[in-house]
């Protein structure tokens, strides 16, 4: 089911923009010339929704100003970040959290929060800059952390170090994912003591008994006889409930410091897409949940669409229909509901390292086949050129008002004309889009000579 979607979003005095009134659709494709504000425009979105940025990182300087007002603080001059939410209307949860946040635009009704920069003038004269972020047009029902846990923008820069993400524990997507599961600790207590009680063994080797003296004797002569320490080696320090996050990632047996930067990046992007995906429907369910929810289940849909393994818990089958899945997702709505936010991914650049093929096989995935709304910032043609029509959200320079924006979300045109446009451009005229100007030719003869 299509997830809520930023439709809308004004941007006033911020960095490339002095005014930006921007139409979005579910899924972007954003592109434009180096510097021109790519990444600043996922910047703009990021002060409201991101929950990795600290209340300092929401702060900004003179420097964020429009680079074409001139002592932006000293004229009091605000930035100012709206952005309109759609698509919201079948989340309970979005519901209940951001009730205070309906405005309506028009026939439709959408969410509205709003970040501004803005002076305050103490008694002394002094001007100081603060910031609020709220919901709907009441500055004092104030957008907060807790708000950004059901409503979010997960980032994935261009230059990136994903090794470094995946290993690191707090950043990992796979222990993010993992913590989605509830796993017994009883099965992990036992689990630990086995690894324990089977890691001991080295400890009996006599090279190792002689490694323990010698390092006893060497620790004894630095602090003296009379100390209280006694130096020993273990094989690992088990702790049961940390034990499922010390799992590590291979592909094909190889670690992924052996991988190549390629791989590492379509590895971490599918990670970030599991980790993001609703979980409504569950793809597995422990024996006990299950037996709990079948006494509910007048229709017998968990019958149709779970397969009970060895240990007797429950995976989903595979290759359901729409229809059966729909009717497993309202079940499980009402009798198991899911209390996660929604996130909104933006990924800058996701070509680099990458093959032109797996350019066209991310996009595909990300764009294609994700539920979720997704931002995603190019300069590939072989993206560019697979990308539809209506999809494109164009960057350009104007002398007289910085970085101006046009998007094709509600481009007037006959579905059998977009059809024909996306079939023109192919990868060589894929480029139309990163060009300044355009020029005209009569034939193949003039297109040599050019």
């Amino acid at each position: 089911m299509k997830s809520l979607y930023i439709s809308r979003a004004i941007i006033k005095n911020y960095r490339n923009f002095k005014y930006a009134d921007i139409k979005l659709d579910h899924k972007q494709v954003i592109i434009g010339e180096n510097n021109i504000g790519k990444t600043n425009l996922l910047r703009a979105l990021q002060l409201i929704l991101d929950p990795t940025l600290s209340d300092d990182d929401r702060y900004l300087e003179e420097s964020d100003f429009y680079n074409g007002i001139k002592d932006p603080m000293g004229n009091k001059e605000i930035i100012e970040i709206k952005i309109y939410i759609s698509n919201y209307t079948n989340n309970k949860n979005i519901l209940a959290q951001f009730s205070d946040a309906t405005i309506k635009e028009g026939s439709e009704e959408k969410l509205l929060i709003t970040y501004r920069y803005f002076p305050i003038v103490r008694e002394d004269g002094q001007v100081e800059y603060e910031y609020i972020i709220f919901k709907g047009k009441n500055e004092q029902n104030r957008f907060i952390y807790s708000d950004r846990r059901y409503l979010n923008l997960k980032v994935i820069k261009a230059l990136r170090d994903v090794e470094i993400e995946m290993k690191n524990s707090k950043t990992s997507p796979i222990n993010k994912i993992l913590k989605n599961y509830s796993i017994d600790n009883n099965e992990l207590n036992e689990i630990a003591d086995k690894l324990e009680e089977s890691g001991s063994q080295i400890l009996d080797l006599d090279e190792i008994t002689d490694l323990v003296n010698n390092i006893n004797t060497r620790f004894t002569n630095i602090l003296g006889n009379k100390n209280d320490f006694t130096v020993s080696l273990k094989t690992m320090d088990i702790d049961p409930t940390k034990l499922i996050y010390s799992l590590k990632l291979f592909l094909s047996d190889r670690s992924i410091s052996d991988i190549s930067l390629g791989l590492n990046n379509i590895l971490y992007i599918s990670l970030v897409l599991l980790l993001i995906q609703d979980t409504t429907i569950p793809t597995y369910i422990k024996r006990d949940k299950f037996e709990e929810l079948k006494e509910k289940d007048e229709e017998k849909i968990l019958d149709i669409t779970y397969d009970k393994n060895d240990k007797e818990n429950y995976f989903i089958k595979k290759d359901l229909s729409i229809e059966t899945m729909n009717k497993l997702y309202n079940f499980m709505e009402i009798y198991e509901p899911r209390y996660d936010g929604v996130t909104i991914l933006a990924i800058e650049e996701p070509e680099s390292h990458l093959h032109p093929t797996y350019q066209r096989l991310i996009y595909k995935e990300v764009i294609r086949k994700s539920n979720n709304s997704v931002l995603l910032t190019t300069h590939s043609t072989h993206v560019t050129s697979i990308s539809p029509i209506k999809s494109i959200v164009h960057l350009h320079r104007s002398k007289q008002e910085g970085t101006k924006i046009s998007t094709t979300t509600e481009l007037n045109l006959l579905e059998n004309e977009l059809a024909d446009l996306e079939r023109y451009i192919d990868i060589k005229r894929g480029e139309i889009y990163m060009g300044r100007g355009v020029i005209l030719v009569e034939g193949i003869t003039e297109e040599y000579l050019v």
